[in-house]
C-alpha cells in the first residue's frame, strides 16, 4: 500500500445504506486523502503492524479505535447477560449522557416497571443463564425511540396551546385605538405542521410495538408456542391480530407522508399558499387511533405470553397490569372471534381510570395530558 506520511483518513458511508445507526457493524471503509480506501480490517492489519507504512497521528489514533471497537464488541457479547439487558438499558447513567427529556422519562418508567432490587421477578431470574447476548432494538431501544414520541407530543402541544389562545382573525380589530388591521395570522401552517409531526412522532410507537409483537408470537424468538396459543394448526391464536397491527403500521406510514408540503393556490392566486392543515388535523387523528389498537394488540400478546410462564411470576407493576387486563379479557385457550378483546383492550387504555393508573400508563408512554 502507498499511503503517503501527511495522508489522513476520512469515514466514507454510502448514502443508500445508511439507515441512521450510528455506529454500524458493517465494515466502514476509511479513506486516505490520495485515493487509497481501506476497510475497517485494513486498519486493524496496519495496527498489527501487518503493513509498514507512515500514518499521521490522527490516522493511528483511528486504528486504535477500530482496534477498540472489536475488542469491546467481543468482550461484550461474552460477558453482558441477556436477562438484565432491558434494565441496562435504563440505567441511569446511559441516558445521563444523552440527556434528551423525553429518553430520560421513559427510561424512568422502565426502571420503575423492571428493577429487579425493588420488584423481584421470577421471570428475570429464571433467564439469568441464556445463550442470548443481545436484545433486538425494539427492546433496547425503547428510552429512545418512545423518548422522542414524548418529546414530539410535548412540542405539538406547545404549538397548539399557543395556537388555541392566539387571534387568527382576518381582519385583527385592535378596539383599544380604533384600528383593523389585516394581516396572517389566519394562515394555518403551525398547526399544519405540528400535526404532521404528531403523525410522523407517534407513528413509531406502533412500529415498534408491532414489531414486539412479532417477537412475542414467533416461537423461534419467544420460545413460547406459537401464536401464543396451545394446539397449534387447530388454533391460530394471535397470527391474525398480529396481522392486524401489521397492517394498521402500513396504513400509518401512508398516512405519515406530511399533507403541510402540499399546496395549491386558490381565489385568483392571492391565497397561493395554504397549510392543508385540515387533512393534517384528520390523519393525524387516524394516526393516533391506529397507533392505540396496536399497542391494545400488544398489551393482550404480553399478557398471554405470561400464561405460558406460569406459575413464575413478573415484576409487581407488571403483575398490576396483568390483572387490570384480565377483569376485561380471559385468557387465549382456544380461537374465537379476537375484535372484541381488541376493543376491550383499546377502550382499557383509552379510560381516564387507565391513564390514571401508575403501571398501565407507564408500559406504552401515554401521555398524561
Amino acid at each position: 500500500m502507498d499511503v503517503q506520511e501527511h495522508n489522513d483518513f476520512v469515514n466514507v458511508g454510502k448514502e443508500e445504506t445508511a439507515i441512521g445507526k450510528r455506529q454500524s457493524l458493517d465494515p466502514k471503509k476509511y479513506l486516505s486523502l490520495d485515493g487509497n480506501s481501506l476497510t475497517i480490517a485494513d486498519l486493524v492489519r496496519l495496527g498489527k503492524g501487518l503493513f509498514n507504512i507512515k500514518l499521521t497521528t490522527e490516522a493511528e489514533g483511528k486504528i486504535n479505535e477500530a482496534r477498540e471497537v472489536i475488542e469491546t464488541i467481543i468482550k461484550e457479547n461474552r460477558e453482558v447477560p441477556f436477562h438484565c439487558v432491558l434494565i441496562c438499558s435504563a440505567i441511569p447513567d446511559v441516558h445521563a449522557v444523552r440527556p434528551h427529556p423525553g429518553q430520560i422519562e421513559v427510561a424512568l418508567r422502565l426502571r420503575s416497571l423492571l428493577h429487579s432490587d425493588v420488584f423481584p421477578s421470577q421471570i428475570s431470574d429464571s433467564h439469568r443463564t441464556c445463550d442470548r447476548v443481545q436484545d433486538a432494538y425494539t427492546l433496547r431501544c425503547i428510552p429512545q425511540v418512545h423518548g422522542v414520541a414524548n418529546d414530539t407530543i410535548a412540542f405539538v402541544k406547545s404549538i397548539l396551546t399557543t395556537e388555541l389562545n392566539s387571534a387568527t382573525d382576518n381582519p385583527l380589530v385592535f378596539a383599544e385605538r380604533g384600528e383593523t388591521i389585516s394581516g396572517g395570522n389566519f394562515h394555518g401552517e403551525y398547526p399544519a405542521k405540528a400535526l404532521d409531526y404528531l403523525a410522523i412522532g407517534v407513528h413509531e410507537l406502533a412500529s415498534m410495538s408491532e414489531r414486539r409483537t412479532e417477537r412475542l408470537v414467533n416461537p423461534s424468538l419467544s420460545e413460547l408456542p406459537a401464536f401464543l396459543v396451545q394446539d397449534g394448526g387447530l388454533n391460530s391464536g394471535f397470527m391474525i391480530a398480529h396481522c392486524t397491527a401489521a397492517a394498521l403500521v402500513s396504513e400509518s406510514k401512508a398516512l405519515c407522508h406530511p399533507s403541510s408540503v402540499d399546496s395549491l393556490s386558490t381565489s385568483a392566486a392571492t391565497e397561493d399558499h395554504v397549510s392543508m392543515g385540515g387533512w393534517a388535523a384528520r390523519k393525524a387523528l387516524r394516526v393516533v387511533e391506529h397507533v392505540e389498537q396496536v399497542l391494545a394488540i400488544e398489551l393482550l400478546a404480553a399478557c398471554q405470553a405470561l400464561e405460558f410462564l406460569r406459575p413464575l411470576k413478573s415484576t409487581t407493576p407488571l403483575e398490576k397490569v396483568h390483572e387490570l387486563v384480565r377483569t376485561v379479557v380471559r385468557p387465549w385457550d382456544h380461537d374465537r372471534q379476537m375484535s372484541p378483546d381488541i376493543e376491550a383492550a383499546h377502550t382499557l387504555l383509552r379510560e381516564e381510570k387507565a391513564r390514571d393508573s401508575p403501571h398501565l400508563s407507564i408500559i406504552f408512554i401515554i401521555p398524561a395530558t
